[in-house]
């Protein structure tokens, strides 16, 4: 794997959390968004123009990466042509999902699948201490993330969070090929911060994926005594965690007692039957909603008024802005990675997407931030990469 393919990736994953938005550097938020894209495209024009040695692995996810950036550049004259919101500012706010075109990118800069990987767990784990560290120092501030104290707890919605939701899957799976410690510690290390976060969906589908995972896999021996001990490790958290766990399901409680605990169904049919602009919208979307335009602050006034975001309605809020072939282009990444053929020693990218698939119903999409379309590219590399090699080792 070439040196410079290595910095390339180094900087662009660091560019894709914003350096964490530590204290000090978040001024240049923007800056980073717009390093990172130009990164990107400067290599698409240089290797389009001028070539160079491409990987012989198919890239089997092409066609879906071209109907995607498509169904959203189109939703972009929706968001012009019926919602009167100058197509400049839609460009630029659905900047993140220009990313995905490093997917094309990565067949020139051919990293190798295991430094990926090492990549990925140095993230994950890089986040979870940060998390940590400003979780124990608040209100001291090292990083300039949106902090809030909500269900017992220090809510915060680090940068990279994405790569230890990754990294926990990874860390149970490298545990179970390896049976070395520190990957065991990995996975202890970010199911504590998920459990400080309190995000109950979170630590729900951690456990029951997990849980899966013990008894369905090849790799797990003495698959009772291990659900065993690890009910065991559960019962000990709850207690170690109990303030915020009572809190969690308090908050349960209440949104059943007033009613907003079916607050997103509500916010997806208002959108999806209220707010499309016309019949074509249901094909082709209505455009992402930017904070300058009339369009963006009627969006603004719905969170107001009635608590409803397209942010926490996932798919249904994927399809309001960006259509049906947005979201069935999306679908079928995310089965094609659960599904797909290649190396067990990937599973852990169908024990992650199938985490992504669960909460995407409810939260927003990979796609929606530059590190999560960072990840998912980088998983459509390697599932790509690990089933050309299967191919050539059958024949």
């Amino acid at each position: 794997m070439p040196k410079y393919s290595k910095l390339i990736l180094v900087t662009l994953v660091l560019l894709s959390v914003g350096l964490f938005q530590l204290k000090g550097l978040n001024s240049l938020k923007t800056a980073y968004d717009l390093a990172a894209l130009a990164l990107v495209f400067l290599h698409l024009l240089v290797f389009g123009l001028y070539g160079g040695v491409k990987s012989d692995t198919k890239a089997s996810f092409s066609f879906l990466v071209i109907i995607l950036l498509v169904s959203v550049l189109i939703s972009s004259l929706s968001a012009s042509f019926f919602h009167n919101q100058q197509i400049y500012l839609t460009l630029w706010e659905q900047r993140r999902l220009y990313l995905i075109l490093l997917y094309f990118v990565l067949f020139y800069l051919r990293p190798d699948p295991e430094w990926l990987i090492r990549l990925i767990l140095f993230m994950a784990i890089t986040t979870s201490i940060l998390h940590l560290a400003q979780y124990f120092l608040y209100p001291l501030r090292i990083t300039e993330a949106k902090i809030f104290e909500q269900r017992g707890s220090i809510r915060i919605n680090m940068p990279g969070t994405i790569f230890r939701h990754l990294g926990f899957f990874l860390a149970i799976d490298l545990f179970f090929q390896t049976r070395k410690k520190y990957f065991a510690a990995a996975v202890l290390l970010m199911f504590i911060v998920a459990i400080l976060s309190a995000y109950r969906s979170t630590v729900a589908f951690y456990l029951l994926i997990s849980l899966g995972y013990i008894l369905l896999s090849r790799k797990v021996q003495n698959k009772f005594v291990i659900v065993g001990f690890a009910l065991v490790m559960v019962v000990i958290g709850f207690f170690a965690f109990n303030s915020i766990i009572a809190e969690m399901q308090v908050s349960a409680q209440k949104e059943v007692v007033e009613g907003t605990e079916n607050l997103r169904f509500r916010a997806a049919e208002f959108f999806i039957s209220e707010k499309n602009a016309n019949s074509l919208t249901y094909f082709i979307g209505n455009g992402q909603p930017h904070g300058d335009s009339a369009y963006g602050q009627m969006f603004q006034y719905f969170s107001l008024r009635f608590g409803f975001y397209l942010s926490d309605i996932g798919f249904a809020g994927y399809y309001y802005r960006f259509g049906l072939f947005a979201v069935l282009s999306v679908l079928i990444i995310f089965l094609r990675l659960i599904l797909g053929k290649y190396d067990t020693k990937y599973d852990f990218i169908r024990l992650f997407m199938l985490y992504q698939l669960l909460v995407s119903f409810n939260t927003v999409l990979p796609f929606d931030s530059l590190d999560g379309t960072f990840v998912i590219v980088v998983l459509m590399y390697i599932a790509d990469f690990s089933h050309s090699s299967l191919k050539k080792e059958l024949g």
